[in-house]
């Protein structure tokens, strides 16, 4: 899965890179097949040079399977 995401990514409104996804409170894609995920609304943007740091708020969150074994570096191999 993790190649996918090397990509740029292609986005058609129900998958995002081939991967079914549905819109977050905020609108942003979640993974349907997501283990858990968190959903935050931007309230401060800092910028700082070459960098923006956005501070946000967690409006929305899941936890699907919190007995679900979470991707690490060693399947990237």
């Amino acid at each position: 899965m993790f190649v996918k995401f090397s990509k740029p990514a292609a986005d058609d409104g129900t998958t995002l890179n081939g991967r079914a996804v549905r819109a977050a409170t905020t609108g942003a894609p979640v993974f349907e097949e997501a283990i858990a995920w968190m959903d935050c609304a931007v309230r401060h943007r800092l910028d700082l040079g070459s960098h923006t740091l956005f501070v946000g708020e967690v409006v929305d969150a899941f936890i699907r399977d919190d007995s679900a074994r979470s991707a690490s570096m060693n399947d990237t191999e």
